[in-house]
């Protein structure tokens, strides 16, 4: 009996389906924080969950991508995986929680004004987001796209509703937000657990881990940069600038996200389909959708460009009108990334990281963020992303091309074939082949 594959197509519907819904009910969060606090009470909520969210990089320590390449190679028993994981996550916990707290108590004057306990309450998503991200990891490796796709859907719907039920009743503000966010979280964590089949634990393993760790340690230094450099502008506007200025940029940034959507969400079912495939065929898929996906982002971004001015302030108010200028000095860095993306993916399948220029590219981002910011506030955050993203994306396209024997040019340039690639995985949807 031949093993079902993994299908690229029919993974990056679902995935695509749950990132949908988490955008737009992000978007809906976004609307409601910002008509209600403004650009101050929006900047504030943006920090305040940062911080968490990169303490959960940086204590996560990279296990989540070696959970997904231990499993994928059947190397380590999925239920072995999620028992280490969630022991690791609490450990760790100890120690994120409370200095989450501490940095943005001390070295972050936007949120001078904001209680502590305000703080508390956005650090203590961290066990829940830890544990979540390295099941999610779990999920990637045994090809359960379905149950990463639900626990998406779920967790965005628990906080969108809480969200909802407080702004009816008049009493939304920033640490309702984070209540419902930290719901959320905790839901996504209990659905991941329950699709990855471990219903009954084991004792975790300080082997097991260490073993892993061979991995984890170039996917950590990888996976935590690139983060920090995707966010890092905010947490320096915060330190730097003020909780007005954040709130701007974290309007305009998230509309330069929205042209990840698609390459974002078809690089994880690509991962999962080059566990199961030979190099050479893993290769050329990789190049095949990455050139559909340079395609789809420039006509994404020009169309984004023409309407993204009035949008903005119809949307969200007349006080963040420039966040439609932020948008577009960062649109050309996230295009870069996006089309990058895809074969980054490809190549950590094969055991190719890079840690030297992710960290690069962070330490590129920070100087010229710290050297723009203080004259030129978001613009120069803006700025200083599309550089640094450009410079990642072309190493690792360079690296691509070098590695597999595929031309930069048969990358970026579609070709009349691919349209045939396209139906052929849309006929793949309907049918149930792994396309």
């Amino acid at each position: 009996m031949t093993e079902k594959r993994t299908s690229v197509a029919g993974g990056s519907l679902l995935l695509g389906g749950s990132t949908l819904f988490q955008l737009l009910a992000n978007l809906a969060i976004a609307i409601a924080v910002s008509r209600t606090l403004g650009a101050a009470g929006k900047g504030e909520l943006a920090l305040l969950q940062q911080f968490p969210a990169v303490a959960v990089l940086v204590l996560g320590l990279g296990f989540a991508g070696a959970n997904a390449f231990f499993v994928g190679r059947g190397t380590h028993a999925p239920r072995q995986v999620v028992s280490d994981s969630l022991a690791f996550a609490a450990l760790v916990s100890l120690i994120g929680v409370p200095a989450t707290v501490l940095l943005m108590r001390l070295f972050v004057p936007a949120l001078a004004a904001v209680p502590t306990a305000t703080l508390a309450l956005a650090a203590a998503a961290v066990p829940a987001l830890i544990a979540g991200g390295l099941l999610s990891g779990v999920l990637t490796g045994l090809g359960r796209l379905k149950g990463a796709a639900l626990s998406q859907v779920l967790a965005a719907a628990t906080g969108v509703a809480l969200v909802g039920a407080w702004l009816g009743a008049g009493q939304l503000s920033v640490r309702s937000v984070l209540l419902a966010s930290l719901a959320g979280s905790i839901v996504a964590l209990a659905v991941a657990l329950g699709a990855s089949g471990a219903q009954r634990l084991v004792r975790p393993s300080l082997t097991r881990v260490k073993e892993r760790w061979g991995y984890a340690r170039k996917s950590y230094v990888t996976t935590l940069t690139g983060y920090l450099e995707l966010r890092q502008d905010v947490l320096l506007l915060g330190i730097l600038s003020s909780a007005s200025g954040v709130g701007i940029y974290s309007v305009g940034a998230s509309l330069a996200e929205l042209l990840w959507y698609v390459p974002r969400v078809t690089a994880t079912p690509l991962m999962a389909r080059a566990y199961q495939e030979s190099a050479e065929e893993g290769a050329r898929i990789a190049a095949t959708i990455a050139r559909l996906m340079t395609a789809f982002m420039l006509v994404a971004t020009v169309g984004l460009a023409l309407v993204v001015g009035p949008l903005v302030v119809a949307v969200f108010g007349e006080q963040f009108a420039p966040a439609a200028g932020v948008f577009l000095v960062l649109a050309p860095g996230i295009v870069a990334a996006g089309i990058s993306g895809q074969l980054s993916a490809f190549l950590s399948t094969q055991g190719r990281l890079f840690p030297g220029i992710a960290a690069l590219g962070l330490v590129v981002n920070l100087v010229l963020n710290v050297a723009t910011i203080p004259y030129f506030g978001y613009w120069g955050a803006a700025a200083s992303t599309t550089v640094s993203y450009t410079i990642g994306a072309a190493y690792i396209i360079h690296t691509y091309a070098r590695t597999t024997g595929i031309r930069v040019r048969d990358v970026l340039v579609a070709r009349p074939a691919d349209i045939a690639f396209a139906r052929a995985a849309l006929r793949a949807l309907r049918t149930g082949d792994g396309a």
